[in-house]
């Protein structure tokens, strides 16, 4: 059984029927254990858990959406970047009606560009939305339906609607979420 005391855990399943009758189905040993658990699913186990923002592969196509020199790199030049790139996100949104995070609050440069406070709270909102459409942030984006990172770990091996012969395991992260309201913590 699994505990939630375990800091990592790693189920395999070799085969798909095995991994939904231990914990997509309700009859699973895992099922009611996951109820606290949010979920982010990859196509390959070889991914990692890194924000687009921070992944090696992608450091030029930042730097390019900020019209940044992508000769260097520094850790204040990359929080310059996003930063830069949620700014003109936010430009771009409003130019298009898309009420965001006000302008003015994105360009007060010297309040929110504190690397210990970086994604500033009053920019999550932008910052979230600009992910989703394709702007490089710090997040990752998790579910508290594990049917969702299922979707997204089989998406990427599906080619013309059959899947990719299988060389490495699928995988779907699983993270304890205790909910906390207003400072009190529920478990």
């Amino acid at each position: 059984m699994l505990e939630y005391t375990d800091i990592v855990k790693d189920l395999k399943f070799d085969n798909i029927d095995d991994f939904f009758n231990q914990i997509i189905s309700y009859k699973g040993e895992y099922y009611r254990v996951f109820e606290k658990f949010i979920f982010r699913g990859h196509s390959s186990s070889k991914y990692e858990l890194i924000p687009r923002a921070l992944r090696k592969e992608e450091i030029h196509y930042l730097y390019k959406l900020a019209k940044a020199p992508t000769e260097t790199y520094s850790a204040l030049h990359q929080l310059y970047s996003e930063y830069a790139v949620l700014a003109y996100f936010s430009y771009i949104s409003d130019y298009q009606s898309l009420k965001v995070t006000p302008l003015n609050l994105v360009l007060d440069f010297s309040r929110k560009f504190l690397p210990t406070n970086w994604i500033p709270e009053d920019l999550h909102e932008l910052a979230g939305l600009a992910q989703h459409y394709g702007c490089p942030t710090r997040l990752l984006d998790w579910s508290h339906n594990i049917n969702t990172a299922l979707y997204f770990a089989l998406i990427g091996n599906i080619d013309n609607k059959t899947l990719k012969p299988q060389t490495e395991y699928l995988s779907i992260w699983c993270l304890y979420n205790t909910p906390v309201i207003l400072g009190q913590r529920f478990s």
